[in-house]
């Protein structure tokens, strides 16, 4: 491994960056004093002295009674060990914290009873945007209407597809009217699977979208903002106006009515 990539390990362990650079240096060094241990790791000599009183605590680094004063590192196997379990232990506690946290704000949530009907929402970021489009899925009854461009086609067809065939066991209806491309192959295979149910079907366009649309029973629609920039940086609208969803729903006709 690289020094980087070593320093990037210890201070996933807990470490600052400062106290890795010193343990490291004094791992390659075998034992040294302050001023040979600043002149490896690059840290100031007066910041040497702050740092190893640290690392001592951690039980990582020993002082030799030399003159002048040295230090050796404590054996890595022994160190980093510690190191990890102290980690494991932290984790272990935050997962614990977090499940009560949850707790609380699931009973906080039903003192206050349902939440007020929001017209509209905006969702960031991909894993959001993705995550509540699923959610939706699993709620879906009836039907389920997709316009999308080719440079989300394939990827949306892998991450959704489990969805999909959940839905379609419920009878759903699932049509994606998705712009003319050669999709992936994995995509493709995926395609062809589903559209053996009756209940699925994928018409193609032309010309690239001004927008991406999903609608859900005619009930909630999402309108992600950007057709052609990447999910990471984009956020999407999401709402359940009925002006709004028959607004998406004559824009998602019109695709699947014009299909090559």
């Amino acid at each position: 491994m690289r020094s980087g990539e070593i320093i990037q390990v210890l201070t996933g362990l807990g470490l600052t960056n400062s106290q890795a650079r010193v343990y490291l240096a004094l791992v390659y060094l075998g034992s040294a004093t302050a001023k040979q241990l600043s002149e490896e790791s690059n840290i100031a000599k007066p910041d040497i002295y702050r740092i190893i009183p640290t690392l001592q605590k951690q039980g990582m680094v020993e002082t030799l009674i030399s003159r002048p004063v040295s230090f050796k590192a404590i054996p890595a196997n022994q160190s980093l060990s510690t190191l990890l379990k102290r980690k494991a232990t932290e984790q272990n506690e935050l997962c614990r914290k977090t499940g009560c946290l949850l707790s609380e704000l699931g009973k906080s949530h039903i003192k206050k009873g349902p939440i007020e009907t929001i017209d509209f929402a905006i969702i960031s970021g991909k894993e959001a945007i993705i995550q509540k489009l699923k959610e939706s899925l699993l709620k879906a009854q009836i039907s389920l209407c997709v316009v999308t461009p080719k440079s989300r086609f394939s990827a949306s067809i892998g991450e959704f597809a489990n969805a999909y065939r959940k839905a379609l066991k419920k009878d759903v209806t699932i049509r994606i009217a998705a712009e003319q491309h050669l999709a992936h192959n994995k995509a493709l295979a995926i395609v062809q699977t589903l559209s053996r149910d009756p209940h699925f079907e994928v018409k193609y366009f032309t010309n690239p979208p001004p927008a991406i649309v999903t609608i859900f029973d005619s009930q909630e629609a999402y309108l992600t903002l950007s057709a052609t920039a990447q999910l990471d940086s984009t956020s999407a609208i999401w709402s359940n106006n009925l002006g709004f969803i028959a607004l998406a729903q004559a824009y998602f006709e019109n695709k699947w009515n014009n299909e090559t």
